[in-house]
């Protein structure tokens, strides 16, 4: 049965000229593979715009359970970009996060209170018009929340380490090697309260934002099955200051 949708372009493949594939995530059934195809001329144009990472999107389609590719119908953007695709800046970060959601999503069905946030966290992005520096921490930092993998915060005391493993801290060095020390612990420890209303008021280094994206990106790795090190990471190293 047909029905419209929302959803947010997560990852495409090209396959052959005239397709790709569109994995995006919707607010009905969660993330879904469809076969888009490849437009020439003035409509091209308009379809590379729609399907450009995390894009948000309207459309009917029919999804069949025993079929792994879809097709989708009047397709529309209800809100187009804004500054995204014109910044260097939001793009970069849009281009990781797009990469990150891919792998965080994989599998994800219908999560309501997931895909508003992801619509939010989109939309405010766009609309910035200060420094979006911080912006790609505090997204890792609370989706984590709507992925059930938020660390316990209430058990941090002065000297404690971070075990990343049970997502906890602890006055004990635990027997695997996946923690952060003393120092690093209570930089994470304020570093989870970040928030976009907040995130303007942390100032860091070049050399600290990128140290806890690496924390960030091992922490997923561990609790996310096949989640590998995001290529995109490179991208942002130099990018801010």
């Amino acid at each position: 049965m047909q029905q419209k949708m929302r959803g947010i372009v997560v990852h495409t493949t090209k396959i052959g000229d005239r397709k790709k594939i569109v994995e995006v995530f919707t607010d009905k059934v969660g993330c879904v593979s469809f076969v888009v195809r490849i437009a020439s001329g003035k409509s091209g144009g308009r379809n590379n715009i729609f399907y450009q990472p995390l894009s948000i999107l309207e459309f009917v389609t029919d999804i069949k359970p025993r079929e792994t590719l879809h097709y989708m119908k009047e397709v529309r953007m209800p809100a187009p970009f804004l500054s995204i695709p014109f910044d260097v800046y939001k793009s970069s970060i849009v281009m990781f996060l797009s990469e990150f959601l891919h792998f965080a999503l994989h599998g994800e069905y219908e999560d309501k209170p997931l895909f508003e946030f992801l619509v939010t966290s989109i939309e405010w992005l766009d609309e910035m018009k200060s420094s979006v520096a911080n912006f790609h921490l505090a997204f890792l930092m609370q989706i984590s929340r709507f992925l059930g993998l938020y660390p316990n915060l209430s058990g941090y005391r002065s000297g404690y380490i971070f075990d990343l493993v049970n997502g906890c801290f602890s006055p004990q060095t635990p027997m695997h090697t996946y923690y952060l020390k003393t120092d690093e612990a209570r930089w994470i420890y304020y570093l989870m309260q970040m928030r976009y209303t907040n995130m303007y008021h942390y100032k860091l280094s070049r050399e600290q934002r990128m140290r806890c994206l690496t924390i960030l990106n091992e922490y997923y790795r561990l609790h996310i099955p096949n989640f590998p090190e995001l290529k995109s990471l490179d991208i942002l190293k130099d990018l801010f200051d």
